[in-house]
């Protein structure tokens, strides 16, 4: 497996370096990579299912990439959704935790 270094940490890390002052076009600009990156996995008919700021890198040159896909799915002809619940229960919605 080969994995690039980003050597700017998490996305949360940037947050917390920057906290409410980061400006709204480099809010744009992280927020556009993380469409692009989810725009290229979903053409490849990929989920996620774990995405959150501890999971979008950033490195000193400004590159954005999404990582830790321990939980992704991969969907298919005869698999089109999964029933599975998966994801950070802190950061998923109370209805999916309570399975409703």
């Amino acid at each position: 497996m080969f994995i690039e270094y980003m050597d700017h940490g998490s996305l949360n890390h940037f947050i917390g370096h920057f906290g409410r002052s980061i400006p709204e076009n480099i809010i744009a600009y992280i927020v556009r990579e993380i469409l692009k990156g989810l725009n290229s996995i979903h053409k490849r008919r990929q989920v996620h299912r774990d995405l959150k700021s501890d999971n979008i890198l950033i490195n000193r040159s400004g590159d954005i990439k999404i990582a830790d896909f321990g939980y992704a799915i991969q969907l298919t002809k005869d698999s089109q959704s999964s029933r599975e619940i998966a994801g950070t229960p802190a950061w998923m919605a109370p209805e999916l935790i309570k399975k409703e």
